[in-house]
């Protein structure tokens, strides 16, 4: 497992050409149902485009990917768009471009500039982040050892997914894939052993998840 690259947030691009105005919508998907959801909402928003083309690649190996031109000629709309997903390695990604018509045909050629420059602008503003594979630690602990646990996961920057304050503390906490065992170790010097750890799994979260 190592880290892929995914876009955070909303982000619109915008091009125009011959009086057709392009308009490029960027969301994380971390599905094909949200993409699909994102999609809706960009048509419905825009019920009035002429076109509206679209594309995504989803998975952490770029498992499934997908676009469509809208009824533009074939390869004109969803190919530059993906390709502009593509070229910049993200995966997650949900691209749409919505056309309003100028009166003016633009031909293939044309076509494909302008949808690929609308997604490209929207890309380029989008917020980029790497996403890594973290485990999933249960750490369970006595009341007495709480600040300490607090102080070494703050410092550390370690995010608390869930937390349980029963007969004992229990964080759920995620670490780097590559730092796991040294944090462990390190809880266990600080606590003089007294701390349990227990592997949950893994997961993927932002470089930064604090």
């Amino acid at each position: 497992m190592k880290e892929y690259f995914t876009v955070e947030g909303v982000s619109e691009g915008y091009y125009e050409e011959k009086r057709s105005k392009f308009i490029g919508r960027v969301a994380f998907a971390a599905g094909e149902r949200e993409a699909k959801e994102f999609l809706a909402k960009v048509k419905k928003e825009h019920y009035s485009a002429r076109h509206i083309a679209y594309a995504y690649v989803i998975g952490e190996h770029y498992d499934k990917e997908k676009f469509f031109d809208d009824g533009e000629p074939s390869g004109t709309a969803g190919a530059p768009i993906i390709d502009a997903i593509k070229k910049r390695e993200l995966t997650n990604t949900v691209v749409v471009v919505v056309r309003y018509f100028g009166g003016i045909k633009l031909g293939a050629a044309g076509l494909t500039r302008a949808y690929g420059k609308a997604a490209g602008d929207a890309l380029e503003k989008a917020e980029k982040v790497a996403m890594l594979p973290f485990k999933v630690v249960k750490l369970s602990f006595e009341y007495s050892l709480l600040s300490l646990i607090e102080h070494y996961l703050r410092t550390h920057e370690i995010k608390v997914n869930e937390s349980d304050y029963g007969e004992k503390v229990s964080f759920d906490v995620l670490l780097p894939i590559k730092e796991a065992e040294k944090i462990r170790a390190d809880l266990v010097d600080i606590t003089s052993g007294k701390i349990l750890s227990k592997e949950l799994g893994q997961t993927w979260g932002p470089s930064s998840i604090s």
